[in-house]
């Protein structure tokens, strides 16, 4: 038995009352069932979303003081005694499922308007699709671990013979109350099928299409028979959304979107975020086949391919968020800055290569190569540029010839002494043979050749210090040498005649 509760005053009244005795305020209607209160117990307080189906409050069970969610079926909905068996047919498929990722279901009733409702597990956070709306594409370490927990709830689901087959961002809950790792909750079993009985082929007929269709897998596109491998296509679109911030198919009514996900084939998310890698892409690639021979024939495989993929990142990263509670969570503690979210945005907007790459043995070996190559080429550079230049060269050769002149001017003055070998008598004196004497024409030949070598040397060294003057690079920048011509070595003099 339900009772209404005056906005204004807090009391309650009987359900047929429309108006508060005491302050004439109106008393919630059908369509306004704030502070009605279900089976004595639960009290409507607040509206937390609209679907298709129903409206969702927030709502409080005094009884066993806890909040929990109440979805009551909307009233132009229950004259369609189908729609009605479906609202309680999700109910009992949620009811027959437990497992952390799978809402929890408390109480089936009607209100006094005949309403069919459902109590269930309140949770405080944010639906996926508004967390892919502010942030996506997320961290790959954080979508995988997202997914990898929907995989769970759904196998557990396919275990009791139940698909989900309307698997969307919308209704998955996200929460970090406990750990601060996302965790999820995996809700709306409204359209879910029940293999069991009669009952499905009543409620769910061939070529009937059911779910949001831009998750809806082929299969169901085209109105064929479903089973978990639907399920797990759409999960493959969840993820490409993720990972990519864009949807695989698109288009201006439903019938082309249902249209492309039959004939077209997805755009590879690499095209969309290259910070994916080739192993990624390939496990969202194959939970997306047409075919449903070729993709994962279960959730656990799904969940084990991306496993597998990310073997690479690090235990636990990016896995985690801030403590902080989701609905107050501002960009900065949802978006990259969440604990973990360095290996992606280095890739992950933001991952970023994901890990430094470490330097390995032929990386050094090269290193220490190009700096041996560097330093010689260097060492080369400065012998060249202090090389003696041509004009030193000759200038050494002259001194040397110089020199060797002047000894050679100084043995040709000394007088030539040798034994007597039977020269004449007029070249003898007292039986010692003696060179003829060249008196002052010679002494003059000795003393030209002395001054002419002098010269040459002279104008030579002027020559070096010029040539030396050209060659002193500047402080400012180095410049090259310059080009000199060479100066003919001198003419050695003539020998003198004995």
């Amino acid at each position: 038995m339900s009772d209404r509760r005056c906005p204004s005053c807090g009391r309650r009244f009987a359900a047929d009352i429309n108006f508060c005795p005491i302050d004439g305020e109106p008393l919630p209607s059908q369509g306004n069932a704030l502070g009605t209160i279900l089976d004595g117990q639960i009290e409507l307080e607040q509206v937390c979303g609209e679907g298709a189906m129903g409206t969702v409050y927030r709502a409080y069970q005094h009884s066993m003081d806890r909040y929990v969610a109440v979805k009551i079926m909307r009233p132009e909905l229950t004259t369609n005694q189908a729609l009605v068996r479906r609202f309680r047919r999700e109910a009992r498929a949620a009811a027959k499922l437990s497992h952390p990722s799978i809402i929890t279901v408390y109480l089936v009733g009607d209100t006094d308007e005949g309403l069919p409702f459902i109590a269930m597990e309140y949770v405080e956070g944010i639906t996926l699709e508004a967390l892919c709306e502010q942030h996506a594409p997320l961290p790959v370490a954080r979508a995988f671990d997202i997914a990898t927990q929907i995989a769970s709830a759904l196998t557990e689901a396919h275990e009791h013979g139940v698909i989900h087959r309307d698997l969307k961002p919308g209704n998955i809950l996200l929460s970090s109350k406990r750990s601060g790792r996302d965790e999820i909750k995996v809700v709306d079993f409204g359209i879910a099928k029940i293999s069991e009985g009669d009952e499905e082929s009543q409620l769910t007929q061939t070529g009937a299409v059911f779910g949001t269709p831009y998750y809806l897998s082929p299969e169901q596109a085209s109105g064929a028979k479903v089973d978990q491998r639907s399920d797990v296509y759409s999960l493959g679109v969840v993820l490409y959304h993720m990972l990519t911030g864009a949807l695989p198919f698109r288009g201006s009514s439903s019938m082309e979107v249902l249209l492309q996900h039959i004939k077209e084939l997805p755009p590879p998310p690499r095209t969309i975020n290259p910070a994916l890698s080739p192993a990624v892409e390939n496990v969202i690639l194959t939970s997306l086949e047409k075919d449903p021979q070729r993709r994962y024939q279960s959730a656990q495989a799904f969940a084990d391919a991306m496993a597998q993929a990310t073997q690479h990142l690090a235990p636990g990263a990016s896995l985690h968020l801030p403590p902080t509670a989701l609905p107050e969570a501002g960009p900065s503690e949802l978006g990259a800055s969440a604990p973990g979210d360095w290996l992606d945005q280095a890739s992950l907007s933001g991952e970023r290569p994901l890990l430094a790459p470490r330097r390995t043995a032929a990386f050094r070996h090269t290193m220490v190569l190009t700096a041996c190559i560097v330093l010689g080429g260097a060492i080369g550079a400065t012998a060249y540029l202090r090389r003696p230049s041509p004009e030193h060269r000759a200038v050494g050769a002259v001194d040397g010839s110089a020199k060797a002149g002047n000894a050679s001017s100084s043995a040709a003055a000394q007088p030539a002494i040798a034994p007597d070998r039977g020269l004449p008598s007029d070249l003898t004196t007292g039986g010692q043979a003696t060179a003829p004497d060249a008196g002052p024409a010679l002494s003059q030949d000795k003393a030209g050749q002395a001054k002419g070598s002098a010269a040459a040397t002279k104008k030579l060294r002027k020559k070096k210090a010029r040539a030396r003057k050209r060659r002193r690079p500047e402080r400012h920048r180095p410049t090259q040498p310059q080009p000199t011509t060479p100066t003919p070595a001198p003419i050695d003099p003539l020998p003198i005649p004995p």
